[in-house]
């Protein structure tokens, strides 16, 4: 025999654990997409179970209507104060921009169009 064998086994063992190694990367990619998709599936059934709970509605939840810039004169900043608004305003707010006539023109019996 002569050095030629003992190079072709050489590189046969590097070929084989180059494949292992690659194939191990391609298991571990599929278990972390499994696990990934079963996590989605539990919080999307989680958050199904907790919208369908019955929560009592507040007679007068905070409703902050707008806000007032600060000192900075920059909007949402630390310093703005909050200026309160009633929740039976909303209909109103909403149908002022909506246009529920003519919606209900284009879909009738839509929701909106009752506020």
């Amino acid at each position: 025999m002569n050095s030629k064998s003992g190079q072709a086994m050489t590189e046969f063992v590097v070929a084989i654990v180059a494949i292992m190694v690659l194939l191990a990367c391609i298991l571990q990619v599929a278990m972390i997409s499994a696990k990934q998709s079963e996590l989605f599936i539990d919080a999307r059934e989680e958050a199904a179970i907790a919208a369908m709970q019955d929560i009592p509605v507040l007679s007068d939840p905070d409703y902050i209507q707008s806000w007032t810039a600060g000192a900075d004169e920059s909007t949402y900043s630390a310093d703005d104060s909050q200026t309160d608004g009633l929740i039976s305003d909303i209909p109103l707010r909403i149908t002022a921009h909506a246009r529920p006539d003519s919606i209900s023109a284009m879909v009738p019996d839509n929701p909106l169009s009752t506020l």
